[in-house]
């Protein structure tokens, strides 16, 4: 990214944009103006620091801002008397908070198709999804309405939107970055990350938000493997092709990509099991204001509410005995590659397909970092991405990785 070196007229220049696509859009649900432009005078007299110092955000609206309504997709919503402390490290580097995006209902959801505040459309072809849940953070990224965006993954929902609009998007090591003063979906599965035009942009967000982390020896060429269960799930022709296209670019990089088999890796199962404590933690999260919900999130919630003891310990025991496998996996592979979802971005007006987020719940109860880097498609096709999945902890060596990955998929 170049940004403007003036953060006055880069934020103005953003502003003037957000007022002039949002409409179509639907990125953003609350845009703070005033207080965008005290930060950027404010960044501008600092001089040079940090990596983001004048860069502009856009941020998810379940992630609080002093000041300003957080809603989490709902109707309502309270105003935080302080940041949370990913805003308060943005706003310790320099960067200009731009305003709150809008977000699947509670981040519950997959497409940013909200009951309460309206569609999120993809900028690049409207009618169609941004993802989600994190849609409007990454609808404003595509859209040239901010430099970067904050977002939350707890099945996919930073890497969803990014796969769908031609971006980067970040999970990290589960607690790499804080999850305090974000409206909470599942306590044990919650992530928070940006969403970006390029890795590095990526690189520079998150050396800003996370804690120090120790730092990891990343070898020149890992060991890039493929799970047997991955490769068996149907793929969207145009994804499939893609995909075909980015494993030889990528073992023209890293040599070859073995195909390997993880007992009791079931990625539709464990979806599925993922599901249920995310349904049981949001129906305690939410009990006080379930009538708030749209029909079909009500019944997720009623659904989470209503689950037996016993089953949920055995969802939660799968959970555990797939983060098992995979860490054990770990010790021998330093990389899984998968596609990011089986399917380019689809109809709002349409159900979500099935198996949506089957390739996401992998990263996350293993609480390890994933990022998606978009694939080269055919002309005319809407974006795909190529998802990269590393040990947790090795947050920093999978951005190396990733940056290569990038430059050898998007030449240029």
């Amino acid at each position: 990214m170049n940004p403007m070196p003036d953060p006055i007229a880069k934020t103005a220049a953003y502003l003037n944009a957000i007022s002039a696509e949002n409409l179509r859009i639907n990125a953003f649900v609350m845009v703070t103006e005033a207080a965008a432009q005290e930060q950027a005078a404010s960044a501008a007299k600092a001089g040079p620091g940090s990596a983001i110092r004048g860069w502009c955000i856009a941020v998810k609206d379940n992630i609080d801002v002093a000041g300003v309504r957080t809603t989490n997709g709902l109707p309502g919503g309270w105003v935080p008397a302080e940041d949370a402390p990913v805003i308060a490290r943005l706003r310790a580097a320099g960067a200009v908070i731009l305003g709150k995006t809008n977000l699947h209902e509670a981040a519950l959801g997959s497409t940013t198709d909200n009951a309460h505040w309206g569609w999120t459309h993809n900028p690049l072809r409207h009618g169609y999804t941004a993802g989600g849940s994190s849609g409007g953070s990454a609808a404003a990224v595509a859209a040239g309405l901010c430099d970067a965006a904050l977002g939350s993954d707890t099945m996919g929902s930073i890497r969803v939107p990014a796969g769908h609009c031609g971006l980067v998007g970040f999970k990290p090591t589960f607690d790499a970055i804080p999850c305090e003063g974000v409206a909470p979906l599942c306590w044990a599965l919650d992530h928070v990350g940006p969403i970006t035009k390029t890795v590095a942009d990526a690189r520079a967000m998150f050396e800003a938000l996370a804690d120090p982390l120790e730092p990891v020896r990343a070898p020149e060429k890992p060991r890039v493997v493929r799970l047997s269960a991955f490769e068996a799930l149907p793929l969207e022709p145009a994804v499939a092709v893609a995909y075909a296209e980015s494993l030889g670019r990528l073992e023209a990089l890293y040599g070859p990509v073995d195909t390997v088999d993880l007992p009791g890796f079931d990625p539709v199962a464990l979806r599925r099991a993922a599901l249920l404590a995310i349904e049981a933690d949001a129906a305690a999260i939410h009990a006080d204001r379930f009538d708030d919900f749209s029909p079909g999130l009500r019944k997720m919630l009623d659904y989470g509410a209503k689950l037996s003891a016993p089953r949920l310990a055995l969802a939660l025991e799968e959970l555990r005995q797939a983060k098992k496998a995979i860490l054990r996996l770990f010790r021998e592979a330093d990389v899984i590659v998968s596609p990011t979802t089986a399917m380019t971005a689809f109809p709002l007006d349409g159900p979500s397909p099935p198996g949506h987020s089957d390739f996401m719940g992998l990263a996350v109860f293993a609480g390890a970092p994933a990022i998606s880097v978009p694939m080269p498609m055919a002309e005319g096709e809407l974006p795909a991405g190529l998802q990269l999945i590393a040990a947790p902890g090795r947050d920093m060596a999978l951005l190396d990785w990733a940056e290569a990955v990038e430059g050898v998929l998007q030449p240029g």
